[in-house]
């Protein structure tokens, strides 16, 4: 087989071929043909489907850390081919937003599979191209779109969203492309070529086309999102994924949240002394404008995506602690609610939004064990900082929970 034919298909250089799991197997491909059964261009999917996927591809995550058979590669590039060219949001409801944060949940779960192969994989280009372009790209808009008549009582939800589909992004930016950095040159030069060509015959509106095509680009994979796949892998396997009975006293599980807690803090603290609203404006311009002119799909409106991330997984966390071990990680966890307040931009309304929720959190388990999690010196600063500043904090009338 020549070289070329290996670039133009889905690779792998397979070291120790892994086993499958049948009945994995034959689940996924009963969910997936009763979501996009018919030939048409949109699937019918219900949100039990999206669950119950999301747990199939959790427990093939479990399987592999156990090694144990699991879902292949082929089967996980049959599904992420039918979520992002087969999107069932054609319309907009007031339950919209979130079928679509969680239809980007189980995407994102879906592409960190990948990350699971002990071997090279390589996207077709064009294949690749129809996932980025009119996929991620496509869910964007479709994400923009359904958030407009969303109610103030979805704004952490609608951020949930958003900054997920850029992890999807990233993550599908992270996978190899069958062009090499000559072959792209070369596409280039053709479509330029094609373009002068066609201008030059008056034939306008083709022109306008090329050119289009030729100022498509994908955005670049920050250094950062390397960083948050490792703590979200420590994160699954601490409360995802428990071979054992977990300790009654939680070690482990405290040692996660100080991690994350550490990093949360690292990341502010170096934001703190150069961060600005100029560098956030300029941030934000030139996404906006290379979205609308070159296509290139979702981009970091503000510079706390990572820190969005990273309370992200505190707050799930919240929900899988042992009795023993919650009143040292919920210290730790209010520990970098205080320091997001404290030490983040002011334009990192979503990141305030997202920490104070997680507060609420706290306070809300708190009550229902009947037990005094949050110190008192803590409470009164950020209930002093969410009376000062209740347009970033999110309306209670709602809970996604």
């Amino acid at each position: 087989m020549s070289a070329d034919s290996n670039h133009r298909s889905v690779t792998a250089a397979v070291i120790g071929s892994p086993m499958e799991s049948a009945a994995m197997r034959l689940r996924v491909q009963a969910l997936v043909d009763r979501m996009y059964g018919d030939s048409g261009t949109v699937g019918n999917v219900a949100p039990s489907d999206i669950t119950s996927l999301l747990s199939v591809f959790q427990k093939s995550r479990i399987a592999f850390l156990s090694d144990e058979p699991r879902l292949l590669v082929n089967t996980k590039t049959y599904v992420l081919n039918k979520l992002l060219t087969r999107r069932p949001f054609h319309h907009i409801d007031q339950n919209v937003l979130i079928d679509m944060r969680r239809y980007i949940l189980l995407l994102a779960e879906v592409l960190r599979s990948f990350q699971d192969e002990s071997c090279s994989i390589t996207i077709e280009h064009r294949l690749r191209s129809v996932w980025y372009y009119e996929g991620i790209n496509q869910m964007s808009h479709d994400l923009e779109t359904a958030s407009r008549a969303r109610s103030s009582s979805l704004e952490v939800e609608w951020w949930d969203a958003k900054i997920t589909l850029k992890h999807c992004q990233y993550m599908l930016l992270s996978m190899g492309d069958s062009f090499r950095v000559s072959d792209h040159l070369v596409e280039k030069t053709i479509l330029v070529i094609q373009a002068v060509l066609q201008g030059y015959g008056n034939q306008y509106v083709d022109a306008k086309t090329t050119l289009k095509d030729i100022l498509k680009g994908q955005r670049r994979l920050e250094p950062w999102h390397e960083e948050y796949m490792e703590l979200e892998g420590m994160y699954f396997k601490t409360f995802g994924y428990a071979k054992e009975i977990s300790d009654p006293q939680g070690q482990k599980e405290i040692h996660t949240v100080v991690q994350l807690r550490d990093k949360l803090e690292i990341q502010l603290t170096a934001k703190a002394s150069r961060h600005s609203s100029i560098i956030t404006s300029c941030q934000r311009a030139w996404g906006e404008a290379t979205g609308g002119l070159r296509e290139s799909g979702p981009y970091e409106e503000n510079g706390y995506y990572f820190e969005y991330l990273i309370v992200d997984l505190l707050y799930k966390a919240s929900f899988c602690l042992p009795l023993g071990c919650r009143r040292n990680c919920f210290g730790e966890m209010i520990g970098g609610v205080r320091s997001v307040l404290r030490w983040s931009h002011k334009s990192a309304a979503p990141l305030h939004m997202k920490a104070t929720d997680l507060y609420r959190r706290i306070d809300g388990q708190a009550k229902d064990d009947q037990v005094d999690y949050i110190k008192e010196e803590d409470r009164l600063f950020i209930e002093q900082w969410m009376n000062e500043h209740p347009g970033n904090i999110k309306n209670k009338t709602n809970s996604w929970e």
